[in-house]
């Protein structure tokens, strides 16, 4: 199974797309800036709806270290996105 990560997985757009992999069979990391309750939700129920693993992890995009924060927690719990 691969895995993905969809930026901004809160908004209409990017909630899409997250379930939209989730109903192929990827795993979804879901990256949220400001809801991370939202995100972490939203991972619950693709998780539950469609037997896959997921992910919630909030960063700020525009700041490095929040980057490479975001990668890292995912490459350690979650494993490398493909």
């Amino acid at each position: 199974m691969k895995n993905v990560l969809i930026t901004g997985a809160t908004g209409g757009i990017g909630s899409a797309i997250a379930k939209a992999f989730a109903q192929n069979g990827y795993n979804v990391a879901l990256h949220t800036f400001s809801k991370p309750d939202e995100a972490k939700k939203k991972a619950e129920e693709l998780c539950g709806n469609f037997g896959i693993k997921t992910f919630a992890v909030q960063a700020d995009v525009s700041k490095e270290n929040e980057v490479l924060a975001m990668f890292k927690a995912l490459e350690n719990d979650f494993g490398k996105i493909d």
